[in-house]
């Protein structure tokens, strides 16, 4: 090779280089403006943010036809002005097909695959220590499903059970997640939809929560019935805490909390 080409190569090879590393860096700001805007979030951001989770817990509402109200969070009706630092989602029956249809026709479309109308979803955007909101919310549902309500009644209504004849009562009454289905439960969550708004996820842990101890002619409310899941933000500080309802498998309940 003569030294005009081995001087081009040499030439060549720098301005690759140079190149490259000026994607890399282009790379690296364009990617640490993004985790900056995952800080900063306006109200029409975390009402999307919302949305999303909704439809990643409610997987059947996608694709098909309801009444949607949005409202807010913590005061007021089911759909009324929001900053959407706190937000109530609302879904129920649309009203357009209930119109003229038969009862029966109506309810067959809504009842499908076990969803109960309606529901509503409380999304807590307040921020505990900094002066702006939080785009990644706290979720809570007050009435996971009519089956878990129902367990907990006839629980609560025998507080001389022990663990193993509480647990075989609500077994009876239809739980569908008990102790030993842990991988089954696991497998239906929506841990990939939650990891693309939260980040990805690990599971730290899982465990089934039956009741408190109590004494045997106990008045509170001793019983628990859920799921409780702790899940590590993979590369942050951030942990998620869910919770499960053990009838149906939906998450009910979900705090994202820095550790």
């Amino acid at each position: 090779m003569s030294n005009m080409q081995s001087s081009q190569l040499r030439s060549w090879l720098v301005r690759t280089r140079i190149c490259c590393f000026m994607m890399l860096l282009l790379s690296c700001v364009f990617l640490s403006s993004l985790a900056r805007a995952s800080d900063r979030c306006g109200s029409v951001d975390r009402i999307k943010i919302a949305m999303r989770l909704t439809e990643a817990i409610y997987s059947e509402t996608k694709n098909r036809e309801f009444d949607v109200s949005l409202g807010n969070g913590y005061s007021g009706p089911p759909s009324c002005p929001t900053d959407a630092r706190a937000v109530m989602i609302t879904v129920s029956k649309d009203s357009w097909l209930l119109f003229g249809k038969p009862d029966s026709k109506t309810e067959e479309y809504f009842s499908e695959k076990g969803l109960e109308l309606p529901f509503h979803l409380r999304f807590d955007f307040i921020p505990r220590s900094r002066d702006f909101p939080d785009c990644l919310p706290d979720v809570l549902n007050d009435h996971p499903s009519d089956e878990r309500q129902k367990g907990q009644d006839l629980m609560q209504s025998h507080p001389e059970w022990n663990a193993e004849e509480a647990l075989s009562a609500v077994k009876k009454a239809g739980l569908r997640f008990g102790p030993n289905d842990k991988q089954k439960l696991l497998q239906g969550l929506p841990l990939k939809e939650l990891g693309e708004i939260y980040g990805r996820l690990r599971i730290e842990h899982v465990e089934f929560s039956l009741m408190q101890e109590h004494e045997k002619n106990a008045e509170w409310w001793f019983t628990e019935l859920q799921w409780d899941i702790s899940a590590k933000v993979v590369g942050t500080n951030r942990m998620l805490q869910i919770a499960v309802d053990p009838f149906t498998g939906r998450i009910f309940a979900l705090h994202s909390f820095a550790h």
